[in-house]
């Protein structure tokens, strides 16, 4: 899993690379937005355990005929969810104590409760998509307006919304957890690894 912004990211350049049309960008936010409602990620992200995704499974069920733009950046979603929990698992792994569960940070052992990784991480998310936006050029509003223009489930529309104009409350103010330059390297790794699939699938 990534924030939804280092998605929309990731989204456009798939977008200029394959001149995809915009409803990639919709694609892009589904999976989040529909588990949001309440479906289980199990079903939402084609998932065959709580660490595992199946890719081959999404494909063979959307993408085999009448392949959609909108198909595709939500396979792209899932293939992003995978490459970033193989990158998280260099940093955090989970432990169990008294059957609770924990998280070891692997760059200095310490232990936390779930809830303090948690915290960390989505707050390192926001400073990471501030990022994004204040130097990389990312036309956060434009996209904004793109995909509410995209929209077409009148089911989804408020939770899309909310999701848009969320404002982060951050508790951290620095990147432990996660490393800008690795985060980098995973967004381009993205890129590539969805050529290697999308030229198979097409």
């Amino acid at each position: 899993m990534s924030s939804l912004i280092i998605h929309l990211y990731i989204g456009k350049k798939i977008i200029e690379k394959y001149n995809y049309s915009n409803s990639f960008l919709l694609g892009e936010i589904m999976p989040d937005i529909i588990k949001i409602t309440g479906i289980k990620k199990e079903i939402t992200h084609y998932m065959k355990n709580d660490r595992e995704y199946d890719l081959s499974l999404y494909i063979n069920n959307n993408l085999k005929e009448n392949i959609t733009d909108e198909n595709l950046g939500y396979f792209a979603h899932l293939l992003q969810d995978k490459l970033f929990d193989k990158y998280l698992e260099t940093r955090a792994v989970p432990v169990y104590k008294n059957n609770n569960k924990y998280a070891k940070y692997l760059y200095n052992d310490m232990i936390v409760e779930e809830q303090d990784f948690m915290d960390r991480l989505y707050d390192e998310y926001a400073i990471f998509d501030n990022i994004l936006i204040s130097e990389h050029g990312f036309d956060f509003n434009k996209i904004k307006d793109i995909i509410l223009k995209e929209n077409k489930y009148n089911e989804y529309t408020n939770v899309i919304k909310e999701q848009l104009i969320k404002h982060p409350v951050i508790k951290y103010n620095n990147m432990e957890l996660l490393q800008k330059d690795k985060l980098f390297e995973y967004i381009n790794n993205c890129v590539l690894e969805y050529d290697k699939y999308v030229n198979n699938i097409k």
